[in-house]
């Protein structure tokens, strides 16, 4: 009972985070819509923070475990950007809406933007990690530096944020980062990669 009440717990409070983003939501609500306790909610987890970090870390756990299987499978470069492009529409489908993103650029909390920017550095060393890997394979141009593409990466971050970015995709922000990624896949193709696509 224990184990369901906890699932109840993270599937309410991940549904709440994504309609509405993690600053409107409170742990009165989210026990309210999950008809627990906040004696059982505390049982769990000490606030609202620790709960969202665990919802976070563990979608984070799901997409790597997929793209270490990715790597597995030693695929072409069409199912590895096809799988890339999957992956993104399901995290925003699951978790990373408009809300939830608008959170994260506009969040105040030092605990949350230290737990955040730890999330991006991770991400980083994991990608400098998968494109080396898909390199090492010539999937994509042997010649380009690793340090090119890892800087690459944390620049299309950075335009993510851009304001001018940010109004021109106002009406659909989750089509950005897919923009962006499609922008970086496609670009590292290479001419002879791009013939095998």
């Amino acid at each position: 009972m224990t184990a369901r009440k906890q699932q109840t717990i993270i599937a309410t409070a991940s549904r709440l985070f994504r309609e509405y983003g993690f600053a409107a939501v409170s742990v009165g609500r989210i026990c309210e819509e999950a008809a627990v306790s906040r004696v059982t909610f505390y049982k769990h987890y000490g606030g609202k923070n620790s709960l969202l970090r665990e919802i976070v870390i563990e979608q984070k756990d799901r997409v790597r475990a997929e793209f270490e299987s990715l790597l597995e499978r030693r695929c072409g470069l069409r199912e590895v950007a096809e799988t890339v492009f999957a992956l993104q529409g399901q995290s925003f489908e699951e978790l990373y809406s408009a809300a939830f993103l608008r959170d994260i650029e506009e969040n105040a909390d030092l605990e949350l933007e230290r737990f955040f920017k730890e999330l991006n550095e991770e991400k980083y060393a994991f990608m400098r990690y998968f494109f080396h890997t898909l390199q090492s394979r010539r999937l994509i141009a042997p010649d380009l530096p690793v340090e090119l593409i890892d800087l690459f990466i944390r620049q299309a971050d950075v335009l993510m944020r851009h304001p001018r970015l940010t109004a021109l995709y106002a009406a659909s922000p989750q089509k950005l980062p897919q923009d962006v990624l499609g922008l970086l896949l496609h670009g590292l193709a290479g001419e002879q990669s791009k013939r095998k696509i």
